[in-house]
């Protein structure tokens, strides 16, 4: 059996308190991030369609809008409980996956309709930059995923 300084457990506790938080702090802003759009979504639903409609070449905006807004809504949820944390990371990743290979279809076909991503509180056009937030949220998740 090794025995351990209090120094030694010290830092080996130091150094998991350490990744425990970088991974509960990816995962709160992941979960502030989707619930704020899931929200903002659900309070604009013709909005929201608008903007699916925009995106992509569904023919069931109004059904896609609210699988939408609960699937964000899930995510949102699953990304806060311990439990299902590694669960709503790989969800969120799975959603920005989908988001940004839209806007790049989009931006390559040279249309760039308002982005209703977070609701009206996004009301620019689609831009690289929407690619650049998505990676930068995909960063996130995975950091929740391996931190």
């Amino acid at each position: 059996m090794k025995v351990m300084t209090l120094a030694q457990r010290t830092c080996i506790d130091v150094a998991n308190v350490e990744s425990v938080s970088i991974q509960l702090i990816a995962a709160i802003v992941l979960a502030v991030v989707f619930g704020i759009s899931a929200t903002a979504k659900s309070r604009e639903m013709d909005r929201t369609r608008s903007g699916i409609d925009a995106l992509t070449s569904t023919s069931m905006p109004f059904a896609t809008a609210h699988v939408l807004v609960a699937t964000e809504t899930l995510v949102a949820v699953g990304l806060v409980l311990p439990r299902t944390r590694e669960l709503g990371a790989l969800a969120a990743l799975g959603l920005l996956a989908i988001f940004s290979a839209l806007i790049v279809r989009s931006l390559t076909a040279g249309r760039k309709p308002v982005c209703f991503c977070f609701g009206s509180l996004s009301t620019q056009p689609l831009s690289s930059l929407d690619l650049y937030r998505n990676g930068a949220l995909a960063v996130l998740a995975v950091v929740t995923l391996v931190a």
